[in-house]
């Protein structure tokens, strides 16, 4: 937590809230659906052109880690995801070894590009420094990654660590829709039972926090149907 007060501090000076450093630095809170996901609203949030140029110039003036960090998201937000890797790669050979904040942020740019052996290695790397960080974050990532490249019993094994552990609505809705990719869409069809189940509980606050990620689920179902 002390760390993301001391980051709210630094960006409150460029008047960037509280609600955006979550999303670029704690990439699955449940303030925003994932990571990813932030790219897609950062428009609605920020000028990313603007952000870009202020970035770099806060830069030139202070060529600190967290300043290139900030250069990085901002190529990331305008789409430019190939230089945003580059920037993010280059953070990480300036970051501390113990910074697992950047290595983080940096598997999740590199899985952006399909670089998934990549972001094997900094997971890996990450959970030998300190197996306990992020451990949903890590994991899910993990999960993602081994889905991509095809090794669906291993993405499955942490998948299923996932649900007895954390049972969040963004992992049932990733291993629902990594369910249905390996055409087991019984079990899919159990764990959006499931999501359904909780979502009939939410508040109005609830299903605005979840509706990326309840949207995301229904299109994947649909998307199966039409095939």
């Amino acid at each position: 937590m002390g760390n993301l007060v001391q980051l709210f501090e630094y960006f409150s000076i460029y008047g960037i809230g509280l609600h955006v450093i979550i999303a670029i630095f704690l990439p699955n809170t449940r303030m925003h659906y994932g990571f990813r996901q932030f790219t897609a609203q950062t428009s609605g949030v920020l000028n990313p052109n603007r952000e870009l140029l202020a970035a770099r110039q806060a830069y030139n003036l202070t060529a600190s880690v967290h300043n290139h960090l900030r250069v990085a998201n901002a190529l990331r937000a305008m789409g430019n995801m190939i230089e945003a890797v580059k920037e993010f790669e280059s953070c990480l050979t300036r970051a501390s070894d113990s910074d697992l904040q950047v290595r983080l942020v940096t598997a999740y740019a590199n899985f952006d590009v399909n670089q998934h052996q990549r972001v094997l290695v900094l997971l890996s790397d990450s959970r030998a420094k300190d197996a306990n960080y992020h451990v949903e974050d890590v994991t899910l990532l993990a999960a993602l990654t081994l889905a991509e490249m095809g090794e669906n019993d291993a993405a499955r094994e942490q998948f299923e660590y996932l649900m007895r552990c954390f049972g969040s609505v963004e992992i049932c809705v990733e291993y629902a829709i990594c369910l249905l990719k390996q055409k087991e869409l019984e079990q899919a069809q159990i764990i959006k039972a499931k999501l359904e189940q909780t979502a009939s509980h939410w508040d109005r606050r609830a299903q605005h926090m979840n509706r990326y990620a309840i949207q995301k689920v229904k299109n994947a179902f649909k998307n199966i149907a039409k095939s």
